[in-house]
């Protein structure tokens, strides 16, 4: 799911207001004919970790979020250093 290139929203929780997930943002992905939500959070540096992870049911979370266009993403293996770039739209 990461290294998909789906949408990437900024999460507002006040966008879901019955919803307790505290995070800053969320990635919706398509498998297996289903839609999958991931809600990332970041520390004070460039860690991001996983707040919650489900399959949609009844509600929608990426509705009335503001969507954001990924224009690079690069995978980088922290055991060997290896950077792989993912997605470029910059060039």
């Amino acid at each position: 799911m990461i290294d998909s290139n789906d949408t990437v929203f900024k999460y507002n929780k006040k966008a879901n207001m019955y919803s307790m997930i505290e995070a800053d943002y969320l990635m919706e992905n398509n498998m297996e004919s289903r839609n999958l939500f991931l809600f990332l959070s970041n520390d004070e540096g460039d860690n991001y970790f996983c707040r919650s992870f489900f399959p949609e049911e009844k509600m929608d979370y990426s509705k009335n979020q503001a969507s954001w266009t990924l224009l690079y993403k690069k995978k980088i293996d922290l055991s060997t250093g290896i950077e792989k770039v993912l997605y470029n739209r910059i060039k």
